[in-house]
């Protein structure tokens, strides 16, 4: 069983968004992403990404979705050829920094300092360019993650734009392609804010990071 929280639905639909979901099962996944004209794509936040695609080994207690893994690298490769602006939430931004080539911290909540489990926290913005268009340097984000990673495990293709105290990246985009990740979620509870919608209006109206 696929699902998809309603709180995307709710909020991209201000912004005047019809999300179209992709199921993981899904067969002829060019032929498909081809007939619909997308505007732009989201990989959504959920389960931890297999470690096998980043070199590691699964971990008992961790529930992984093989299905949901090629889909997405499917799609990536589809956003890739085509210049379809894409978004990573969470889960989405740490598929994004696998599939260029970078791994991923299994727990970061093994980590000693910030907690990243339904928590909030703050991040620095630490891209020049972003702090101009946010004209912001920090802001609080909220956390449901146990993958991540830092400087050390980014992919070398991918650059950083927001970091945690602890060193953990909470931002990332593509220089040459109009991708970019983060990992929290605008869509959920108060993080519903201006910063939120400015960087949700970007990656419609193809500003910052996915300008055509």
């Amino acid at each position: 069983m696929d699902s998809l929280e309603h709180d995307y639905v709710k909020y991209y639909a201000k912004f005047g968004v019809a999300l179209v979901p992709i199921p993981n099962s899904l067969g002829n996944i060019k032929d498909y992403l081809d007939s619909l004209s997308l505007d732009g794509i989201i990989l959504s936040g959920g389960g931890d990404i297999h470690p096998s695609l980043y070199g590691k080994s699964s971990r008992k207690g961790f529930e992984y979705f093989p299905e949901r893994d090629h889909l997405e690298k499917k799609v990536l490769e589809f956003a890739v050829k085509n210049n379809v602006p894409l978004l990573g939430e969470c889960r989405g931004m740490q598929f994004l920094n696998v599939f260029f080539g970078g791994s991923l911290l299994e727990n970061v909540n093994d980590m000693k300092g910030i907690r990243h489990a339904g928590t909030t926290h703050e991040v620095d913005i630490t891209d020049v360019r972003a702090r101009k268009y946010f004209h912001k340097s920090s802001l609080a984000v909220n956390s449901f993650h146990n993958q991540g990673f830092s400087k050390e495990e980014v992919a070398s293709s991918l650059k950083i734009f927001a970091e945690a105290a602890d060193g953990t990246v909470e931002g990332v985009y593509h220089p040459a392609k109009p991708i970019a990740g983060i990992m929290w979620h605008p869509e959920r509870g108060k993080m519903r804010g201006l910063f939120n919608a400015k960087l949700i209006e970007a990656f419609i109206k193809r500003k910052l990071y996915w300008k055509k």
